[in-house]
């Protein structure tokens, strides 16, 4: 049973990387078993966020292939650097950072706010980088090569679970949840 869980777990867990975006081929679509009680870790990398909301919000879109149940919780976690031994950390969104920025022809050090949250739905994911300057003049790593991390928890374990770990520390979430992050496999980029 539990080498069935874990093929379960393999199959629907992937890595994928977002070069640009595109609905070719449904790249669009996260793929979600439908009526799973397993964790899934769907991860990607974001060259640049795919929508311009104003020159101070961009935005990831992603739709699920199936609807999670509306109990179900949708964890995401920005990839923040490595640590000693070159492990990814993650941190849990939302994350706010206070950024300094010299405006050009101005001498002046100016501070601001940048901003990493997202929201859900049974139907999908959005991933915001919102702040209070120009995000791609000033800080444009904020908005390229990003790597997220969406953990999927299924409503049969989102409601009964919440104490038993701690949703901040990722590394805690995958062994609770019995996910082989070895095992995530790497999707084609998306096509534009």
């Amino acid at each position: 049973m539990k080498n069935i869980i874990f093929l379960i777990v393999t199959l629907i867990s992937f890595n994928f990387t977002l070069t640009s975006c595109s609905d070719d081929d449904n790249n669009n679509y996260v793929p979600i078993v439908e009526n799973s009680s397993d964790a899934m870790v769907h991860s990607f990398t974001v060259v640049k966020f795919d929508r311009i909301i104003s020159k101070f919000t961009y935005a990831i879109d992603r739709s699920f292939v199936n609807k999670l149940q509306s109990s179900s919780n949708v964890l995401v976690y920005r990839q923040v650097g490595f640590d000693n031994i070159g492990n990814p950390e993650w941190e849990l969104m939302p994350s706010q950072y206070s950024i300094e920025y010299i405006i050009p022809g101005n001498s002046q050090v100016e501070k601001g706010t940048l901003t990493y949250y997202h929201t859900f739905s049974t139907d999908g994911f959005t991933i915001y980088a919102d702040a209070d300057y120009d995000i791609d003049f000033y800080s444009p790593e904020a908005i390229h090569d990003q790597t997220f991390r969406i953990v999927v928890i299924p409503g049969i374990w989102a409601r009964s679970n919440q104490s038993m770990v701690n949703y901040k520390n990722y590394n805690e979430v995958i062994k609770y949840y019995h996910i082989d992050e070895s095992k995530i496999t790497t999707l084609q980029p998306i096509k534009k």
